[in-house]
């Protein structure tokens, strides 16, 4: 890890280790050594790591999912002239994807598995308020005479079909390339034209001599609406379910024309069994770039500065003497490992203090929920040092 590097720096400021007394712990009730009384970890210790950004993570638990079924389930009457009709499962906890309500006049609602309702009307094939068509075949007509060299012609029908079209005046005979060009059948560019296909139009143009009086007659496919005559509005529709309470919410556009029953049929998880999604939310080790340490005798409380709090002990500690190389005289230093934690939390290290000059660093690892992240941090008196100058300020490395 680059935060790894950045500490080689600060090996310097130890020499040689000499064994000293040791303690090692291995329960609450452990006795707490006097001669480790000098040794206060307590403080605000700063990362001095390099990370790079770490995202969140969801872990998802699914416990027993078994499931009955429910069909035919009444939910009331669809009244004429409403546009909503509302109502709930006769049981909760819906498996999603499984709900659909029908009318007595065939209108579908179909639960899409994140909570909505797709509409369909199986009588016509209607989807979700999609227009259907019928195509009224070839029409022949004539649009009127030629009199000039460029000249518009209206047909009886609108919404053309691309493609459909085909002109004749006289010898000149045009067809449409459904990109709304008219083209010469026979290839000469003497003629040539355009279709508007919303208006029902044509232009025709004639680079030459133009065939003047000559009759216009247009062959053309045209779409009519099958419900134009009957319907002003187009038939739509909606709905929403709630998975966990089983409410549920169906509506239709324009209203209904005339009273229809409602019945639906669903799935939902058994009484007994649950399904439930736990979140671990993983804050970023970017939030983490610096800690507090509390010490108490043995007993140890670090707190992060993301608001994570654990608790425990010093597992195992050794006093070493050390000779300055400059003065050569002895002084002491603390090497201690620790182990702190939480229900989902747990960091393990050690804690190095040299009375010397009251540097103190930590290094270890730190472990919350499937994450891991290396943990280098110097103390207090490092902090407020020349020597501090020498590191950059870091975050808790993955």
């Amino acid at each position: 890890m680059h935060g790894k590097k950045s500490f080689l720096a600060l090996s310097t400021a130890f020499a040689a280790l000499f064994v000293g007394c040791e303690w090692t712990g291995t329960s609450e009730s452990d006795s707490w050594s006097s001669a480790y009384d000098a040794m206060n970890f307590s403080g605000t210790y700063r990362a001095v790591t390099t990370a790079t950004q770490i995202g969140s993570e969801k872990e998802e638990e699914i416990t027993d999912t078994s499931f009955a079924s429910v069909s035919g389930e009444k939910g009331g009457t669809f009244s004429a002239g409403a546009k909503v009709l509302s109502g709930s499962t006769g049981f909760s906890n819906v498996v999603p994807g499984s709900f659909q309500a029908s009318s007595s006049g065939g209108y579908v609602w179909n639960d899409n598995g994140e909570g909505k309702l797709i509409f369909t009307d199986p009588n016509s094939g209607a989807s979700g308020g999609d227009d259907k068509t019928e195509f009224v075949n070839v029409k022949n007509e004539t649009v009127g005479t030629v009199s000039s060299k460029n000249q518009k012609f209206a047909l009886t029908g609108n919404t053309i079909t691309p493609g459909s079209v085909k002109v004749q005046a006289g010898s000149y005979v045009l067809s449409d390339d459904g990109a709304t060009h008219l083209t010469m059948d026979n290839g000469s560019n003497s003629a040539s034209g355009k279709v508007d296909y919303s208006a029902g139009t044509i232009t025709l143009t004639f680079s030459g001599a133009f065939p003047n009086g000559t009759a216009v007659n247009v062959s053309y496919q045209w779409e009519k609406r099958k419900d134009q005559s009957t319907q002003s509005e187009d038939l739509s529709g909606s709905g929403t379910i709630l998975y966990s309470s089983g409410a549920w919410s169906l509506q239709i556009k324009p209203a209904m024309t005339s009273s229809q029953s409602i019945t639906i049929s669903y799935s939902y998880y058994l009484e007994n069994s649950k399904k439930t999604s736990t979140y671990t939310t993983i804050t970023s080790g970017n939030d983490v770039s610096a800690l507090t340490v509390s010490q108490n005798g043995q007993n140890l409380t670090i707190t992060l500065n993301n608001g994570i709090v654990m608790t425990g002990k010093f597992t195992n500690v050794q006093q070493t003497g050390k000779v300055n190389q400059d003065t050569n005289a002895g002084y002491n230093t603390y090497n201690a490992q620790f182990q702190v934690q939480t229900p989902d939390s747990k960091m393990v290290g050690s804690l190095n203090y040299d009375l010397s000059n009251g540097y103190r660093m930590m290094n270890g690892t730190w472990t919350w929920g499937k994450n891991s992240y290396d943990v280098q941090a110097v103390g207090p008196a490092w902090l407020n040092s020349a020597d501090a100058s020498t590191l950059s300020p870091g975050v808790l490395t993955k």
